[in-house]
């Protein structure tokens, strides 16, 4: 056989397969051009913690892995205080799709932002009627799997000020004697009535008075009779 015959051989066999991959591959792209997937609603929810001060506001934010994720219905949320919120998606063919849910990191100086980054992915699935139907799948990085999306933002340990100490008491000379103290003295009230003589009083002394009267009146008679003895002698 010769160079050109097989050559010729060789391009022939080269040519059937290019058709017969045209024939096949036409049909199967104008199959799936004809089938429509009723497009699903995806929900991706979070909530934000925030501190004692509720002014706080945070921004959460979500990324697609890479162009081929449906883009959410907006990429950045913002919650004042504590709250919660969700990113929305539209998916309209099944595949995983991958995003990354963050808080980015606000300027307040007495705030400690969370910096959780949370990978979330999204399985969409259909089944033979063009339904779909999604599986969401959470990851912080740690071996646990989160149930939520959550951010727990905390408010700067302020050092306590320190109290003003007390002034130190001057010592005293211990070469000075302390002098004692005068001792007070209550002068005694002197009875307005030093005797009150009651009828009870009376009664109590009266015998004894008679006693006394009735002694001295015998030694009176006495002295009376000696007298007149020795006037008479």
């Amino acid at each position: 056989m010769t160079k050109s015959r097989m050559a010729a051989i060789s391009m022939s066999m080269l040519l059937t397969a290019a058709i017969a991959a045209a024939v096949l591959f036409v049909p199967a792209r104008a199959l799936r051009a004809s089938f429509e997937y009723t497009p699903i609603d995806i929900e991706i929810p979070f909530s934000v913690s925030g501190t004692d001060d509720e002014g706080g506001i945070y921004k959460i934010v979500i990324e697609p892995k890479d162009s081929s994720c449906p883009k959410p219905k907006e990429t950045e949320k913002t919650v004042t205080g504590s709250g919660s919120g969700s990113f929305e998606i539209t998916a309209d063919e099944p595949g995983t799709y991958e995003y990354k849910i963050y808080e980015r990191k606000g300027d307040d100086a007495d705030i400690i932002y969370d910096d959780t980054s949370y990978t979330v992915t999204v399985f969409v699935t259909s089944d033979d009627e063009g339904n779909l139907g999604r599986q969401i799948v959470l990851s912080d990085g740690t071996a646990v799997k989160p149930k939520d999306v959550k951010f727990t933002n905390r408010a700067v340990d302020k050092p306590t000020e320190p109290t003003d100490p007390t002034e130190p008491t001057e010592p005293t000379d211990p070469t000075e004697p302390t002098k004692p103290d005068e001792p007070t003295v209550t002068p005694t009230k002197k009875p307005d009535n030093p005797v009150a003589w009651t009828g009870e009083t009376v009664s109590r002394y009266l015998p004894y008075g008679l006693i006394c009267l009735g002694i001295g009146i015998g030694i009176i008679v006495i002295v009376i009779i000696r007298r007149k003895r020795d006037s008479s002698s």
